[in-house]
């Protein structure tokens, strides 16, 4: 049995949570946005992605300097995201 750990408000923001696994890795299972009652997942939890499509990139401006997508699409930076929730604290 997995037992999970739930995060509220991570980082004093206010507009989300976070669930992850209790095992050693910590492996998040998902986001929880308040703000507009969406979820999160990783694409890593699906057994086959193969139909997904990365249809746009957030927080790029933390993105480590290493590795980049090969298909390209619309970026955002941290500011840009958060513009889009008039009224958070971040």
């Amino acid at each position: 049995m997995v037992s999970l750990s739930k995060f509220q408000n991570e980082l004093g923001f206010g507009w989300g949570s976070k669930v992850i696994t209790q095992s050693i890795c910590g492996t998040h299972l998902f986001y929880h946005l308040l703000p507009a009652n969406e979820y999160i997942l990783p694409a890593g939890l699906f057994e086959d992605g193969s139909d997904f499509k990365m249809t746009s990139q957030i927080f790029i401006d933390e993105k480590p300097g290493y590795y980049e997508f090969y298909n390209a699409t619309p970026t955002m930076t941290g500011e840009q995201v958060f513009a889009q929730f008039p009224g958070l604290n971040n």
